[in-house]
């Protein structure tokens, strides 16, 4: 529905709770940019392997799969 996404963004925990650590003192803005950026590295790193890797054959592509 309409509005959904942003009802869901305005309700999301992590920002509410990095607001609530910047407005304590419990964190700088400097560690949680550092934070983010030491996050997104390893997605990319994994994103780049996940990408870069062949597709699994016919028969193996469900091995390890348990939903």
């Amino acid at each position: 529905p309409d509005g959904e996404l942003d009802t869901a963004g305005e309700q999301d925990a992590l920002p509410v709770y990095q607001a609530l650590l910047l407005s304590e003192g419990v964190v700088s803005r400097e560690w949680i940019d550092e934070q983010h950026a030491l996050a997104q590295a390893v997605f990319d790193e994994a994103l780049a392997l996940a990408e870069s890797s062949p597709f699994p054959s016919a028969e193996t592509a469900m091995e390890g799969v348990f939903a």
